[in-house]
């Protein structure tokens, strides 16, 4: 057997997995529990429908209206028509189309309805326009009628004389901000 740090020997395993007898003995099953848990899970995320397609359920194998009446297999003898396929022949049509549908490629998961709402609610808020209110200092109407000037200027006129064209002057002009606000 198997043994420890100091050697002792362990025995076999206590451990039954059998679903029946731990069902006799009112034990819980792990992977059950788990797989209930992953269950609910992907139904939250709606990779699979809580509730499965009813319709499909209810629907049987062969519609109704391919089964034969009494009055439709006794034309049949009377006019000694005989079927055109063979009960094997159908089960392999049968077994070939099962195969097609088992190979067919997965439909993609669908989010459920809980999660196609807020995903909507969120779009319809991306698409709303974002109106913010605008800085007071850059309205658009930014001369204010008996307003003194928020600078003191100085010198208040600067007046170039004997100049030419194209040349280049110099002057130094101070800007002293006087009002209450940055600029």
């Amino acid at each position: 057997g198997l043994t420890l740090k100091y050697q002792f020997p362990v025995g076999a395993s206590q451990l039954h997995l059998d679903r029946a007898r731990l069902e006799e003995e009112n034990l819980l099953h792990a992977g059950q529990i788990l797989s209930e848990f992953h269950k609910q899970t992907l139904i939250n995320q709606g990779q699979i429908q809580k509730y499965g397609n009813k319709l499909a359920v209810s629907k049987p194998e062969e519609p109704n209206y391919y089964r034969t009446t009494h009055a439709l297999s006794s034309r049949f003898d009377a006019r000694q028509i005989q079927p055109t396929i063979t009960l094997e022949q159908r089960d392999a049509l049968k077994a070939k189309l099962d195969e097609m549908e088992r190979r067919r490629a997965p439909m993609p998961p669908i989010a459920s309805a809980e999660d196609r709402d807020k995903n909507r609610a969120i779009l319809r808020r991306m698409q709303t326009k974002v109106a913010f209110l605008k800085n007071p200092r850059y309205t658009a109407d930014r001369t204010i009628p008996n307003q003194p000037c928020p600078f003191r200027i100085t010198p208040p006129e600067v007046v170039f004389r004997g100049f030419e064209a194209g040349g280049v002057y110099e002057l130094h002009v101070r800007f002293l901000n006087i009002a209450k606000t940055g600029r």
